[in-house]
């Protein structure tokens, strides 16, 4: 029990001392700029009951972008959004999906100065495009509006750097081609990445 707690006053100072002493404050503020990249990778295995195959899909979700802050709190900008994804059925059908986008959104940041974590909530919308190949049959395309919501965390090590994490929802109705079938989905994603100011 003595050894638990000496863990746990250690990890508290250490936080203390990260969050206080040795981070700066996060240098955002009307006029800065922010440059960032998140990624997810996700693997999802699946098994029908009754089946004795196993549907196996591995997805890759990352997101690059460019924002500026209107007012201390208030972010505009742009991203590109890519996930790309392969699905193996487990009886020998592969499919390999790769969808491409572009947004733009508002992020609202709950922030002070001299602040080191500073949380944040925001709205996008964009366009995205969706090709699937179904493993030696004919290609699909696809496009569709987008929307969601997302919210996180900036951990700034400095003035002009954090590590990020968000929270993304987005929600696009996919028409494709050939066919003309409509898909609806909805997209959680937990994204960890890295934001530079300047």
């Amino acid at each position: 029990m003595k050894k638990l707690s000496v863990v746990c006053l250690m990890v508290v100072a250490s936080i203390f001392m990260v969050t206080h002493v040795y981070a700066a404050g996060a240098g955002i503020g009307a006029g800065s700029n922010e440059a960032f990249g998140q990624a997810q990778i996700q693997n999802v295995s699946t098994t029908t009951k009754g089946s004795t195959n196993t549907n196996t899909t591995t997805m890759a979700i990352y997101t690059v972008g460019y924002g500026r802050f209107i007012t201390d709190a208030l972010q505009l900008g742009v991203s590109h959004i890519g996930i790309i994804g392969n699905t193996d059925d487990g009886a020998g059908s592969k499919n390999t999906a790769a969808v491409y986008g572009i947004d733009g959104f508002a992020k609202y940041h709950f922030y002070t100065k001299g602040q080191t974590v500073v949380p944040y909530v925001g709205l996008q919308a964009g366009y995205l495009g969706l090709t699937v190949n179904s493993g030696g049959g004919a290609d699909s395309t696809g496009s569709s509006f987008s929307y969601g919501g997302m919210g996180g965390l900036k951990f700034f090590l400095s003035e002009n750097f954090a590590i990020t994490t968000e929270l993304n929802y987005r929600r696009y109705e996919m028409k494709m081609s050939p066919g003309n079938s409509e898909s609806t989905s909805d997209n959680i994603s937990f994204l960890v990445g890295f934001a530079v100011y300047f």
